[in-house]
């Protein structure tokens, strides 16, 4: 059976691109290399990375990169928050094929909606994945206090 424990430091990746908006995939993998030299405990690829901006195929890369490079030596936790919950599902199911260690769900943002809601929307792709979950407080969505 896998560790899922999760504990220490993880902090998030930067996306390194090029003039043109592409992904420098050699500057990635340097960075993860950097990172695990470090002593970070796992990496997380969010918001801070950028990852919205990306194409599916973008972020498929992104991941695969960073699980390669790793090689296991850390964990790899992936933002896979949505606007909905069949998109923030099908991202989920997608990084734990990819090899994500966790997953990151935010709230939806766009729309405000019940607490009730996000609650069920979590819920929802927790049953979707084994993977661990970490639940991500933004300013614009929070997640309920409960639910900490």
């Amino acid at each position: 059976m896998p560790d899922r424990s999760m504990k220490g430091v993880y902090p998030i990746l930067s996306a390194p691109i090029n003039v043109r908006g592409q992904l420098v995939v050699e500057d990635l993998e340097r960075q993860v290399e950097w990172m695990i030299d470090k002593g970070v405990h796992g990496v997380g690829i969010a918001i801070a990375t950028e990852i919205y901006k990306f194409t599916e195929e973008e972020r498929d890369l992104i991941l695969t990169t960073v699980v390669r490079v790793n090689n296991g030596r850390i964990k790899v936790v992936m933002n896979t928050g949505g606007e909905g919950t069949d998109a923030a599902i099908f991202l989920s199911k997608r990084a734990e094929e990819l090899g994500a260690d966790a997953l990151m769900i935010r709230p939806t943002s766009f729309i405000p909606v019940p607490t009730s809601e996000n609650v069920e929307y979590f819920v929802k792709i927790a049953e979707s994945v084994s993977l661990p979950i970490f639940l991500q407080d933004q300013g614009t969505a929070q997640v309920p206090p409960a639910m900490a």
